[in-house]
């Protein structure tokens, strides 16, 4: 992982059949921006599936 960008998303994938060799998925992220307003909208998802009014 050292040759990742700060920005990048990545995946590992430790399977049977990928457990000496992992499976790695890497690719650009989507920005702060627009992480932390997808991880709000879960909050809001969640809390209106517990109940919450808004």
């Amino acid at each position: 992982f050292a040759n990742i960008a700060l920005t990048d998303n990545v995946v590992r994938f430790a399977t049977r059949r990928y457990c000496d060799n992992p499976l790695i998925v890497q690719g650009p992220g989507a920005g702060p921006e627009v992480t932390a307003g997808g991880v709000f909208a879960d909050l809001l998802r969640l809390s209106a599936y517990l109940g919450a009014r808004f």
